[in-house]
């Protein structure tokens, strides 16, 4: 075995180092280009595993028709609402002029009715002064004296033939359905008082009869008879006697004024 030479031994310390660089630099190069391989293959797998979605456009824009289709809706149903309100208001005011217009109609209803009983009143005022009636608690009042019946002494028929005030009776009485009449006969002092009731009674169904054959029902008439009861006059002569036979004839009708003179 040869001896080696300083300078031998020197160059040989010195590459052991630099080889041992050179084996570091190596790996850190394989290191280096490794991960970028792997780096590039894992983008490469990933730009792979993940490729562009062809709908994406399709689906933003059914997203925004889905925001605009919400906010119509919501306008809509402002709208609705609006309406409501509307239509509540307005039934409302609907309601109270429904009302109102039944207010004004039973209002001129009433003034109606009391107009139309205002006429009748007049009517019946009218009627009564043409009559020659006189107001009396009892109604208002037509006498029919003996000159206008023409009564036959003690007897109760009436003569042949109209009788003017018995005509112009039954024609008010026509004229004026709702009223209803008393008849009530009388006669003079002279003679039995039972037979005066029994005189009186007769007369009074008399001109009941008259009237009967003139239209009026009997069912609107009241007939009685009070004989010498309720003179008018006292009796001290024929002509006293002869005011004091009669038939009188009471109209009545509630809502009348009574006590009061037609004339």
């Amino acid at each position: 075995m040869s001896e080696q030479t300083p300078a031998s031994a020197t160059k040989a310390w010195l590459v052991i180092p630099f080889l041992s660089l050179m084996f570091v630099a190596g790996l850190a190069l394989v290191y280096v280009v490794d991960g970028g391989l792997t780096v590039s293959t894992g983008t490469a797998v990933a730009d792979e595993a993940t490729p562009p979605d062809p709908l994406a456009p399709l689906h933003a824009a059914l997203a925004e028709q889905e925001m605009r289709w919400q906010a119509q809706q919501q306008r809509i149903e402002r709208l609705e609402q609006a309406l409501r309100e509307r239509a509540q208001r307005e039934t409302v005011e609907t309601e109270a002029l429904e009302r109102r217009i039944e207010g004004l109609r039973a209002e001129l209803g009433q003034r109606v009715e009391s107009a139309d009983e205002e006429a009748v009143h007049a009517g019946l005022l009218r009627d009564y002064a043409a009559l020659g009636a006189r107001f009396t608690p009892r109604g208002a009042l037509v006498s029919l004296g003996e000159e206008t019946l023409r009564f036959a002494p003690g007897a109760a028929e009436l003569p042949e033939g109209p009788i003017a005030p018995l005509t112009a009776i039954a024609e008010h009485l026509q004229a004026h359905p709702e009223l209803q009449v008393l008849l009530s006969g009388h006669t003079d002092a002279s003679g039995d008082a039972s037979g005066n009731l029994v005189l009186s009674q007769a007369r009074a169904e008399a001109v009941a009869a008259a009237l009967v054959a003139l239209g009026i029902e009997s069912a609107r008439m009241t007939v009685e008879g009070v004989g010498s009861s309720e003179p008018l006059v006292e009796e001290i002569d024929a002509a006293s006697r002869a005011t004091n036979r009669r038939v009188e004839v009471y109209f009545t009708l509630p809502g009348v004024g009574e006590d009061r003179d037609p004339a």
